[in-house]
């Protein structure tokens, strides 16, 4: 299983995504996590900022959820540091799998939205609830 990290951009002050990612990682040691913002790109674009970063990183983004055989989505309710509507990459991820591949996505957040409900397939609200789910995904 091969499973694609949607998520803000983590800074000093709320790391907790890290921790999830390396506790699903010892939970599932036979699935692959693919983490977009473990790329030399994500480097660049926060150095120029520029439409060409950009679109390398949206290009490399979208080939890797591709790639994936579902999505996990990480929307916490923090202000994060540098404050550049930080949810936005991954509301598009969440759309361009679930609506235009058909991929099951799962989140983790403490949100209720009507976008969210849509489009998202498994929404968990702590950590154990979603290796439950995933666990239960996995014996399909």
């Amino acid at each position: 299983m091969k499973v694609y990290f949607a998520h803000p951009r983590v800074t000093e002050t709320y790391g907790s995504f890290f921790l999830f990612q390396l506790l699903l990682e010892k939970e599932f040691p036979d699935w692959k996590f693919v983490n977009p913002f473990q790329s030399p790109l994500t480097k660049e674009w926060y150095e120029k900022r520029d439409l060409e970063t950009a679109m390398k990183i949206i290009r490399k983004d979208l080939d890797l959820i591709n790639e994936c055989d579902i999505v996990l989505a990480f929307l916490p309710d923090t202000v994060f540091d540098d404050k550049q509507n930080t949810t936005i990459g991954t509301a598009m991820e969440i759309f361009y799998a679930s609506y235009i591949l058909h991929k099951p996505v799962f989140a983790l957040t403490p949100f209720t939205h009507p976008w969210l409900l849509f489009f998202v397939d498994v929404i968990c609200r702590n950590i154990e609830d979603l290796k439950t789910k995933l666990k239960k995904y996995d014996e399909k």
